[in-house]
């Protein structure tokens, strides 16, 4: 999360014209605040304005992220928006396809992982791919 973090809070300093939707709920039975409050308040020690930061924190999957951030960018403008979408580089394939399915068109921004879980990483990333693909 932290990596992800950082790369947002880079993009959104070097473009003061994005808002960021921060997504996630509690998924976990030992969290006591939402992958989304995280997201903001380490956007904000990151200098990321919190006026910019909307937070979407009732979605527990990836298929909800996109769904939830949709009702969102619908209530912002009546034009089309253009979206862009961070995720760790494992995960933007299949985030990407879900996001279309969902009726989002999506540019990617990846954020590295941590070099020692990435074999763990892309191996669920391709079992939660198979499953998406039946």
């Amino acid at each position: 999360l932290q990596m992800r973090i950082d790369a947002a809070a880079e993009y959104l300093n070097s473009n003061k014209n994005v808002i960021a939707i921060a997504c996630g709920g509690i998924v976990h039975d030992d969290q006591t605040k939402s992958g989304a409050q995280a997201i903001s308040e380490g956007l904000t020690a990151k200098g990321v304005e919190i006026e910019r930061i909307i937070l979407e924190d009732k979605s527990t999957t990836t298929q909800e992220n996109f769904r939830n951030a949709m009702e969102i960018i619908d209530k912002l403008s009546d034009e089309k928006l253009k979206v862009a979408m961070l995720s760790s580089e494992f995960h933007l394939l299949r985030a990407s396809l879900l996001a279309k399915k969902c009726g989002l068109e999506v540019t990617t921004l990846p954020a590295p992982s941590p070099k020692k879980s990435r074999l763990k990483n892309y191996a669920r990333e391709l079992v939660c791919f198979a499953e998406f693909l039946k």
